[in-house]
């Protein structure tokens, strides 16, 4: 099977080569697209570097999961290099893409960084994390600043 995107035959689904020609949004709307995405994870976490290029094309195009994802890969090694700050890198993307859960990863990281400013870097993160609500970010927000946790 051949594609204009994918022209060696098996490199990828047909679905997913269309997919690829169509990752310009933001946010993945439906069950159908979440499918896709796990798909494309599940490969690149095989070391198919067809499946990481798909995913790094929609990294770039401000899609939060497809960043989130990467940073976990990148995190665990899982397909590609593990590397730590590759990973930080991705979850700032995702977290600039409005992904919560991301913010309290890349601020998890660095809470466990090597220099005080890396540590103190950790906050910022966990505060932008609870400003788009997610309520693992505010209570980590909370226990830093010794706040009343957010019920």
């Amino acid at each position: 099977m051949r594609s204009a995107l994918f022209p060696v035959a098996g490199a990828l689904p047909a679905s997913l080569a269309a997919f690829g020609a169509a990752m310009g949004f933001v946010k993945w709307r439906d069950a159908e697209q979440r499918q896709a995405l796990q798909r494309l994870i599940d490969d690149c976490a095989k070391a198919q570097v067809a499946s990481c290029d798909a995913l790094r094309t929609a990294c770039a195009k401000k899609n939060g999961e497809a960043c989130d994802a990467l940073g976990e890969l990148s995190r665990t090694g899982r397909g590609v290099p593990r590397n730590r700050a590759e990973a930080i890198r991705y979850f700032d993307d995702a977290c600039k893409a409005h992904h919560a859960p991301s913010c309290v990863k890349s601020g998890l990281l660095r809470k466990e960084g090597e220099t005080p400013d890396e540590r103190a870097e950790a906050q910022q993160w966990f505060e932008l994390g609870c400003k788009l609500g997610d309520p693992q970010a505010c209570k980590l927000t909370a226990a830093r600043s010794g706040a009343p946790r957010p019920r």
